[in-house]
């Protein structure tokens, strides 16, 4: 699993803030001939009497978990991808497998689903507990770590675009995409001997 964001300790039901009116009470004169307001209030000059003033924030039932989520950034993805290879039509060996790292705020969290509309790929994010993962697809031993990169496993069939979108979002939150250049190439057969 990757690994969850700060969000997912929250209940799903509880107190959520909302939005309110302003809050104003006057200002208080000083000796001086100045005016003070008490602390959390900012002086509004512009007003015909000047005033005090500070946002207001109300309190209604909700669920404190999915506020967290709308608030959680993604992205943007801040990584150059290079381009992947695409095979030919009939090139022996099939679909091309590799792995790519895609840096930017929040990308492997948990909460952040990966989705690609491309036909010929499939999408597989590498997680730190797959215990069949080689060293160069482990995300702790290439200093990824879910708060700001995710190693991506991209499965790319002939099929497939010239350039593939992958899609990063949160539910009722922000999203992101990543553009992934594609190439056509078949690779010697006979070069892997």
């Amino acid at each position: 699993m990757a690994a969850p964001s700060f969000c997912a300790h929250l209940p799903e039901k509880g107190s959520v803030a909302a939005a309110a009116p302003a809050e104003t009470v006057p200002p208080k004169p000083r000796a001086d001939r100045s005016l003070i307001c008490p602390p959390g209030f900012l002086l509004e000059t512009a007003a015909r009497l000047p005033v005090c003033t500070r946002p207001g924030q109300g309190v209604v039932e909700g669920d404190p978990r999915a506020a967290c989520r709308a608030s959680l950034t993604v992205g943007p993805v801040t990584s150059k991808v290079p381009a992947q290879w695409r095979p030919t039509r009939s090139c022996p060996g099939g679909a091309i497998t590799s792995v790519i790292r895609l840096e930017g705020a929040n990308l492997g969290m948990a909460e952040i689903s990966l989705a690609s509309d491309s036909p010929g790929l499939k999408l597989e994010t590498l997680n730190e507990d797959d215990k069949s993962l080689k060293p160069a697809e482990r995300p702790s031993a290439q200093n990824c770590f879910a708060h700001a990169c995710r190693l991506v496993r991209l499965i790319i069939a002939a099929d497939a675009p010239d350039e593939l979108l992958l899609n990063f979002s949160i539910k009722d939150g922000a999203s992101t995409t990543a553009r992934v250049p594609v190439v056509t190439h078949c690779a010697d057969p006979l070069a892997k001997r």
